[in-house]
């Protein structure tokens, strides 16, 4: 059967995904008073906090406002204030139809919830060479490596701490 996902009421999303490991799950999350659930497949859940972070950046970066963005996508700014704040899902259709607007991928909008993502946080990292001076750039190589040391480091005390 393949896997359905039907947007009713103010954002609930319901999933006919019987045969999936982890289908039906959810984690529900708080947001100022509000329970956002997160639909979960395979024990991968949407991380709508940052999902709407995420907006809310390409939004502002583009010098767009709230009400810009809300009538492109046929939402009321109330209901794009509630994705940035992650107090209500959004359909994969508004979602497209956001990142077609703010001009990126849906990728860059939940590469959070991604389990294949690094090729957006590269990309990311790499955006932030361009403000770096030659040095900067040349000594960043350096300074990564370290840190991939550094963190090996840690996961093997983690990991010795645990058997």
């Amino acid at each position: 059967m393949e896997p359905v996902a039907k947007e009713m009421g103010l954002g609930t999303i319901e999933r006919d995904m019987a045969g999936f490991p982890g289908a039906g799950r959810c984690a529900e999350s708080g947001s100022r008073g509000r329970r956002v659930k997160r639909a979960m497949v395979k024990g991968m859940a949407v991380d709508y906090g940052k999902l709407g972070k995420r907006v809310r950046e390409r939004r502002e970066g583009g010098r767009m406002s709230q009400a810009k963005l809300a009538k492109a996508v046929e939402l009321s700014t109330q209901h794009i204030s509630n994705i940035e704040n992650a107090r209500t899902k959004v359909s994969l259709e508004k979602l497209v139809d956001i990142a077609n607007v703010l001009e990126c991928s849906i990728d860059e909008l939940v590469c959070d919830s991604l389990e294949k993502a690094n090729i957006v946080f590269m990309n990311e990292a790499a955006g932030l060479f361009h403000n770096f001076s030659d040095a900067q750039v040349r000594a960043m190589p350096e300074f990564l490596k370290s840190c991939t040391c550094f963190l090996g480091l840690l996961e093997r005390q983690q990991r010795q701490k645990h058997v």
